[in-house]
């Protein structure tokens, strides 16, 4: 669940629980335009290698109960999350052969084992992103989707996170979601409920990545393409520029993940 770098996330995943030659089990139920491009809101891959089933559900909000609405569209500014979204993934008929196949039996979604979250930094500001609502979002995981495991991904660098505010923000609400798997508490035995809530530390991976790129090709190389990242990719001369010079301090401060 998440934006479009959630979309992406969720691409690379399918294609490997998929394997090259299955992508005919993957399902677009809903999608939009963006101009000449197409992105997808909701989809279903089913089943996939082990069998069972993966879905992505495009919402750049936390999942909460004061945001539902019986029905919304697909579109990329959602203010609430749609019961027609949830309906289409949990009410989803799949058979292990192609439609074309007769005589097949079928078999519904009834839930989800596990949840991942790309976080909404950007489409929600810092101050939306508190302990409360990410602590209700996985409450809400399991009420709707049966999620036994929730997995947030921490933000790292991108276009909402490239001064040093923002910087300062993101590590907030990064904070945020290890204190919450830290201090989570599973339900009791025979009871409903979230079990785990885990991390996955996509920003001091990708800091790490870009710092250890960085002194192997050079400090003036690396700070032209941070410079690309904080210019929108304008120019090759501007890699003394603040912002490139302020996004060097920021990935070489970072903990090692």
């Amino acid at each position: 669940m998440g934006d479009s770098i959630g979309h992406q996330f969720s691409q690379g995943f399918e294609a490997a629980a998929l394997g090259r030659g299955h992508e005919w089990k993957r399902k677009v139920h809903m999608r939009y335009n963006n101009g000449k491009k197409q992105f997808d809101c909701l989809a279903t891959s089913a089943p996939i290698r082990g069998g069972g089933a993966t879905g992505f559900w495009r919402y750049t909000k936390l999942l909460e109960r004061s945001r539902w609405a019986k029905i919304m569209p697909c579109f990329s500014m959602e203010r609430k999350w749609g019961e027609n979204f949830l309906h289409m993934l949990l009410d989803y008929e799949y058979s292990e052969l192609p439609a074309d196949v007769p005589n097949q039996q079928k078999h519904t979604i009834s839930g989800f084992d596990a949840v991942v979250v790309r976080l909404p930094h950007g489409w929600m500001k810092v101050h939306e992103l508190t302990k409360e609502r990410i602590k209700e979002a996985v409450i809400f995981c399991q009420e709707m989707l049966g999620a036994r495991v929730v997995v947030f991904t921490t933000v790292g660098l991108d276009n909402n996170a490239i001064t040093s505010e923002q910087w300062e923000g993101v590590t907030k609400v990064n904070e945020h979601l290890h204190d919450v798997a830290r201090n989570w508490k599973p339900p009791r035995d025979g009871e409903a409920g979230v079990e785990w809530v885990l991390v996955q530390e996509f920003s001091n991976f990708t800091s790490t990545l870009l710092h250890e790129n960085g002194k192997y090709i050079g400090e003036k190389e690396m700070l032209q393409i941070l410079a690309f990242v904080s210019y929108g990719f304008v120019s090759r001369t501007c890699y003394q520029s603040p912002k490139a010079m302020m996004l060097a301090r920021m990935i070489s401060s970072s903990n090692g993940w």
